[in-house]
């Protein structure tokens, strides 16, 4: 199962190193979905759904983590 974050990360930061740890925020979509194709369509769906945007000088990167990786965190 895995989890989709939706990671709110600078401009400065290369998109290999936008993390849960170096993001300035995330969101989390609300349900576990059961493969990296459905986490990243509930990411997008999540996106469009609450109308998120990025300020000026962001960027949005999705992150599909499984539940043992999201624990770990």
């Amino acid at each position: 199962m895995y989890q989709a974050f939706i990671l709110v990360c600078l401009v400065g930061v290369a998109p290999e190193n936008c993390k849960l740890d170096t993001a300035v925020a995330f969101f989390q979509a609300p349900r576990l979905v059961s493969s990296q194709l459905m986490c990243g369509l509930q990411a997008k769906a999540f996106i469009d759904d609450v109308r998120l945007k990025p300020n000026d000088g962001e960027y949005f990167r999705v992150s599909c983590l499984t539940a043992a990786e999201t624990a770990a965190k």
